[in-house]
């Protein structure tokens, strides 16, 4: 750790991290941490105090650290009495929708739609436009650099990493070289003074540590809120930004003497985590906002715990090695999967080594619990020209497994039958990646979901039937492409859901209902049933709502209605007992008696949609099941569970089902990217990484 003090507070601040790091902070870590919050305690340092002075303040979101810069900088030359001189980037259209500057900038960039001009150069009123779009929309290229000497900045490419200039490296602003165009600054050469570098840089007639930096053409992309379509164009600047603040991911690495942190929008732990954990000492740590108490207690941490685990469990193995103890020529292994079996087939799944922290003590884990994820490092094989890289990886063949966690029974045995094409493929689902700019988290959840869940033969039925709405209909035809763009079809999804209603789905940093977005992509264009009345008096038959889809929403008072005096519930009887359960809820208009209603599916939909709201007070658990069935006649309906959606701190994730071999592979678009991680078998679905369950859907199965 970077805390090194033998002082009384240092030792404290350091079992606070390490409580931190596992979200289980005491009442003591928690009140010696607010004691370095600005403004709540008098032992906090003051914003004031020179040590903290133009030192970059680490914030969670790039939005505020692009605002903290824009003040330091007109702060720091007011101070200082120095002019800023604003330096303009140098943008034109790009030649051609597929022209780049690179390879790997044009594989980025193809999946977007193209705005391309017949001419290269700009307007006015569009080159106002993107130069004032912050640096967080350019991929961190900006548009304007409002520069003075001894400006700090932070470099944001790996312009030469023998001269430690990399991406992230610390500078100050010594002198520059520019022309004029159109009455406007641009930079051709920055000279920057590294700061700290590990070794003296020295570079002919230039200072000891000044190197300078050159323009860069980059290729950005900017989605147009109003539209949705994407404006791409060319721009060269010098690839730095200013330093009075930076992202907690862009600290990672750091050891701050005076460390001051903007924590109020961390979202977890981890981030709250890596601010603090950049100070040397806990005098020079300063905290700017209120912590969030819930985010560092509860010890819930899902996945990490099994990753912290293991990391414990190798770190031990390296020092039995080092140790050339007996024991670690049983150890062998070329990746952490097989060291870590036979580890606990050498000391046995009880065994702890000392000095790990009680947060994931695994004494009294399940053994199979225990058992580390395994991933195969082939591939498929295909069609691709031999120069281009594979990209799905092939997934381990495992057995059926039981993905309930309360109900016996509902969730194991047997399979649904597959067709030959499905079953015989290899299940390795993918997701579309996050888009900080507009936040698609809802999309991206739903997507993932429903395109990796659909079967051939029921897109096929669908496709014929036509009745799916437009929205349902684009993921239909992408769900068996072979090299699908995961975020074209996201965007593409987006936009046909916001023509509904673009006030109810915004852009931008806009949260977004998933079960809005299930409402208008599982509508279906006719009627999939009706609630029939029955007068038990007369016989008289009314039909009192037509539905078109079936979203299934466990309120307070839907429980208490369908499950009675039970406690324990599954989905699979909850949904026999929504839709026969008869509702005395209307009066017959022939002879005024109260009649009788009952749900009737006169044609099943492709899914069925199940919302869980939070239930204070009422004692009931309702549990998961691998399928849910509907007998209509002579005939039964099969839905198996597809997927399952999860919101913490207003972000939403999901998991996948594998309804033939029940594998479950869990999609974050912001951590896991385009890819699903697999995990293991009897994992308990009601929460994934300390996030809530709030969906489950299921998908009917077509034999």
């Amino acid at each position: 750790m970077r805390q090194r003090g033998a002082s009384t507070e240092d030792i404290l601040f350091r079992t606070a991290l390490e409580n931190m790091r596992y979200r289980c902070c005491t009442e003591t870590d928690l009140s010696l941490l607010e004691s370095r919050i600005v403004g709540l305690s008098p032992t906090a340092a003051s914003l004031k105090d020179p040590n903290f002075r133009n030192v970059s303040v680490i914030t969670a979101l790039n939005l505020d650290r692009d605002v903290l810069n824009s003040l330091g900088a007109e702060r720091y030359a007011r101070e200082h009495g120095k002019h800023l001189t604003h330096f303009y980037s140098m943008d034109s259209w790009p030649k051609s929708a597929t022209d780049s500057t690179s390879i790997r900038q044009s594989q980025k960039t193809s999946g977007n739609l193209p705005f391309i001009s017949t001419s290269r150069v700009i307007d006015d009123t569009s080159q106002k436009f993107l130069w004032e779009l912050p640096p967080h929309c350019t991929d961190n290229h900006a548009g304007v650099l409002s520069l003075c000497v001894g400006m700090p900045v932070l470099l944001k490419h790996n312009e030469a990493t023998e001269l430690c200039a990399t991406n992230g490296a610390e500078a100050f602003v010594t002198g520059w070289d520019s022309h004029m165009v159109n009455g406007r600054h641009v930079l051709d050469t920055l000279f920057v003074s590294l700061k700290q570098p590990a070794r003296t840089i020295t570079v002919s007639n230039l200072p000891p540590n000044v190197i300078p930096l050159t323009r860069r053409n980059v290729r950005l992309s900017w989605t147009v809120n109003s539209t949705g379509a994407t404006i791409r164009w060319d721009r060269e600047q010098i690839c730095v930004l200013l330093n009075f603040a930076m992202t907690d991911f862009g600290s990672q690495g750091k050891t701050r003497t005076f460390n001051p942190c903007h924590v109020t929008n961390c979202r977890t732990h981890q981030s709250l985590y890596t601010c603090l954990s950049r100070s040397s000492s806990l005098h020079g740590t300063m905290i700017i906002g209120p912590l969030d108490r819930a985010k560092l207690t509860g010890g819930r941490i899902g996945f990490l715990r099994r990753e912290f685990r293991e990391l414990e469990i190798l770190n031990t193995v390296t020092f039995l090695r080092s140790k050339a103890d007996v024991i670690s020529s049983e150890l062998s292994g070329d990746n952490r999967a097989t060291v870590i079996k036979k580890w606990l087939q050498v000391k046995g799944p009880c065994y702890v080594p000392p000095n790990v922290h009680a947060a994931i003590d695994w004494k009294n884990d399940l053994p199979s619990d225990l058992m580390p994820i395994q991933f195969s490092n082939s591939v498929l094989s295909s069609d691709l020209a031999p120069n281009k890289k594979r990209k799905r990886l092939i997934a381990l063949p495992t057995p059926p497994v039981s993905i309930n966690t309360n109900d016996t029974g509902s969730m194991s045995g047997s399979q649904p039958s597959m067709s030959p094409s499905v079953s015989d493929q290899i299940f390795c689902p993918r997701g579309p990646r996050w888009d900080g700019v507009n936040w698609s988290c809802a999309f991206d959840a739903i997507v993932c979901i429903v395109v990796n869940s659909l079967s051939p033969n029921l897109c096929a039925e669908l496709s014929l039937s036509g009745l799916s709405s437009p929205a349902f209909k684009h993921l239909i035809l992408n769900a068996h492409c072979r090299d699908i763009d995961w975020v074209a079809v996201r965007d593409e999804f987006r936009r046909i859901v916001r023509h509904r209603n673009e006030a109810m789905f915004p852009l931008g940093h806009s949260l977004t209902s998933v079960s809005e977005v299930l409402w208008v992509c599982f509508r279906e264009e006719a009627s999939i049933g009706n609630l029939l009345s029955e007068c038990s008096h007369c016989t008289h038959v009314c039909i009192d709502q037509d539905y078109y889809q079936l979203n299934v929403c466990l309120t307070r008072t839907l429980l208490q209605w369908l499950c009675g005096s039970e406690h324990t519930v599954t989905l699979a009887d909850l949904f026999s007992t929504y839709c026969s359960k008869a509702r005395s809820d209307s009066v017959c208009p022939m002879c005024s008696n109260i009649t009788e209603s009952q749900l009737r599916l006169n044609r099943p939909p492709p899914f069925i949609t199940f919302e869980f709201q939070p239930v204070v007070g009422l004692n009931v658990t309702v549990s998961l099941s691998n399928s849910i069935s509907y007998r209509t006649g002579g005939s039964v309906t099969t839905w198996s569970l597809a997927g399952i959606v999860y919101l913490s701190s207003n972000h939403f994730t999901c998991r996948v089902v594998n309804i033939v071999d029940g594998s479950i592979w869990y999609h974050d678009g912001t951590v896991t990217r385009d890819m699903c991680l697999r995990e293991t078998a009897g994992v308990n679905l009601s929460h994934a990484m300390s996030a809530n369950m709030t969906h489950a859907l299921y998908v009917r199965q077509v034999p």
